[in-house]
């Protein structure tokens, strides 16, 4: 298995001669599409027209279903919305998305919004049926419960609305304040703002403006309710939540914690612990292990006494993993490894870098047991057990370009790029590596990409596509033309490529950012556990897994698609070998915009279509590789 990491975004264009060909199916449709969206576990497109949404399968080449105007409604339904003050209100009024761990799509067209099955086009809710007087601000799905909670204003009040699906009703209404005192919570400014529901045995606990409520899931009776509260997470044992408060702006890196009871919302601590920049929160029963910038120590769940005799030692901390029982973290300049204890368990630090702000990439364990760092500006590799760096001397690299890096499980090595240079990060290297190849790019400042073959290295930029051999030699390296538009088609080809192709993200690990603070738990074995799989009992997890087959399966699909849906789920994690490009079409006197598909192992460009909009829709299917675009009418099927 490769695992890759890529620290800037992902983006080039190029084109070599190539015939343009026709589409391998059209499908008509009775107005302009105006937006494509693409379900990569099952291969359906669905297309919106103005009063239109229907559903495409490639593999039957004929559409599933339809839902028109008596659902949708037309353009005119937008008037109703000028009661509603909406100009500093964060609210996207013409969307169309999946709805993550279901079937589900969520629309927002002309006004309303729809929830719809994406296998049947069963409409499941329709605010203008269900809530016709009131504005929809936000909606989170509940996977466990198969249903939504709506945030929505009515008659200048905001409310908490439950709908579920399986009923297809409003089950209960929770208020939440009058529209003064919390329209300014959803302006545009407060986009930060980490509004999210936990379903836990018979309560709801929901954070709404910086609220944390806890509800009677049956009845949606209010409990109790906390204010100022940024985060929550429920403790395993189900009788505690630990709450996350920002001590300054919506921004800021002040916070506090402490442990509540969810019977009363009580704090169980006399006081809060202050910090900046919260890194780890782990759950281990009876304790809580917490790593932030000025500390890194457990805490007593009975009454938040440390659980060590005093704090590991260091100070602006910058990342924690678990390893094991063991803590390995990055304290300032120096990397410390520590057993469940607290003690430390090298007989030094070891220094990773000379600058206390260096940019964490990379912190990590290699197969042979050799921890790698990757910063800013500094790389190497360490023994796990003795905390000696396997080179005497760091790497360096140049902060100011980017760096990427891929590590090879199967051959346990790293390879990295940075400054026109290509290592080979070896474990059982002695000496510390030289670059192996020396690269003449075009454009170095825009280099996003690297690929891993049996034969080498392929790099690509915004300007370039280059493969190099393990030896270091320059097998090919193409140079490539933009097409000279402003980036709002390359916004989209960026999409395409950096989702759908590589399946990677960007591994930026410097101090974490609150709104990607997380708890992990472990169980009495010590092994560490993802949060909603391990909160859940058995019999949810049976219950969950029901639900989700009968929707994968839906009304009169076969049991053949649920099987699909998994081996097209699993495939998305491994198709790195082709993208999708705009480009210039250098055809003689053409003045063609185009697509052009790009074979990543030797550079080829395989397949070009003529695309020429000024803001042109398409979506590449990961798996297939199949190219759909939107042209006017009629939706293009190009199959690879």
């Amino acid at each position: 298995m490769i695992k890759t990491s890529i620290l800037v975004p992902f983006l080039f264009v190029s084109f070599l001669g190539l015939a343009q060909r026709a589409a391998t199916y059209t499908q008509e449709f009775a107005s302009p599409i105006e937006k494509l969206l693409l379900n990569p576990q099952t291969g359906i497109v669905y297309v919106k027209e103005d009063t239109k949404l229907s559903a495409y399968s490639p593999d039957e080449k004929k559409l599933l279903w339809e839902i028109g105007e008596r659902e949708i409604g037309a353009k005119s339904n937008l008037k109703k919305l000028a009661e509603f003050d909406l100009t500093d209100v964060n609210k996207d009024m013409d969307l169309l998305e999946l709805v993550e761990e279901s079937n589900y799509i969520y629309a927002n067209i002309n006004g309303r919004e729809l929830v719809i099955h994406g296998l049947t086009g069963e409409v499941v809710f329709n605010s203008e049926k269900v809530l016709p007087n009131a504005l929809i601000i936000k909606q989170i799905f509940l996977p466990l419960e198969d249903s939504f909670g709506f945030i929505v204003v009515e008659n200048r009040k905001f409310y908490l609305k439950y709908f579920d699906l399986s009923q297809g009703k409003i089950s209960w209404e929770a208020p939440l304040g009058n529209e003064a005192s919390l329209k300014s919570a959803f302006s545009k400014s407060q986009a930060t703002r980490m509004d999210h529901m936990e379903s836990y045995q018979d309560n709801l606990y929901a954070l709404i403006n910086n609220n944390l409520l806890s509800l009677d899931k049956k009845s949606g009776k209010i409990n109790w309710f906390l204010p100022e509260i940024n985060q929550f997470y429920v403790c395993q044992n189900g009788k505690n939540l630990v709450i996350v408060k920002n001590r300054g702006g919506m921004v800021s890196t002040r916070k506090s914690f402490n442990l509540v009871e969810t019977s009363r919302g009580k704090s169980i601590w006399k006081s809060d612990v202050e910090t900046v920049n919260l890194l780890k929160l782990e759950d281990w029963g009876d304790k809580i292990l917490v790593a932030h910038s000025q500390g890194f120590n457990m805490y007593s769940y009975a009454d938040g006494a440390k659980y060590w005799k005093k704090d590991v030692k260091g100070s602006n901390f910058k990342q924690v993993i678990s390893i094991g029982d063991d803590f390995l973290y990055i304290s300032d300049k120096d990397m410390i490894l520590v057993d469940k204890l607290g003690v430390n368990k090298w007989k030094k630090d070891i220094e990773i870098s000379d600058n206390s702000e260096d940019e964490i990439h990379h912190l990590g364990m290699t197969k042979s047991g050799k921890i790698m760092y990757i910063t800013a500006t500094y790389g190497n590799m360490v023994d796990y057990q003795t905390g000696t760096k396997i080179w005497k001397r760091n790497i360096k690299f140049d902060p100011q370009l980017p760096l990427l890096y891929r590590y090879d499980e199967q051959k346990d090595i790293f390879l990295i790029y940075n400054d026109e240079n290509l290592y080979k990060f070896d474990p059982n290297l002695n000496d510390k590596p030289e670059p192996f190849a020396k690269v003449k790019a075009k454009s170095d400042k825009t280099m996003s990409g690297l690929e891993v073959f049996d034969w080498g290295v392929s790099l690509t930029s915004q300007s370039e596509v280059i493969g190099i051999s393990r030896e270091g030699n320059v097998l090919f390296q193409n140079k490539y033309e933009q097409p000279g538009e402003t980036g709002r088609q390359a916004l989209k080809v960026a999409g395409i490529v950096g989702a759908a192709y590589l399946g990677t993200r960007s591994t930026v690990q410097s101090v974490v950012a609150n709104s990607s603070l997380t708890m992990t738990y472990r169980d009495d074995q010590g092994n560490v556990h993802i949060s909603r799989d391990y909160l859940l009992s058995d019999d949810q997890r049976r219950s969950l897994n029901r639900r989700s087959t009968a929707n994968a399966v839906g009304a009169d699909l076969t049991s053949a698609l649920s099987q699909n849906v998994a081996k097209r789920y699993n495939a998305l994690k491994q198709n790195s070998n082709f993208a999708y490009i705009f480009a210039k079409d250098t055809t003689k006197n053409s003045k063609n915009k185009v697509l052009v598909k790009v074979r990543k192992m030797d550079g080829k460009e395989v397949d070009k279509l003529i695309v020429n909009d000024l803001k042109p829709l398409y979506e590449v299917d990961p798996v297939t590789e199949t190219l759909f675009y939107g042209n006017q009418n009629k939706l293009m099927v190009f199959l690879p």
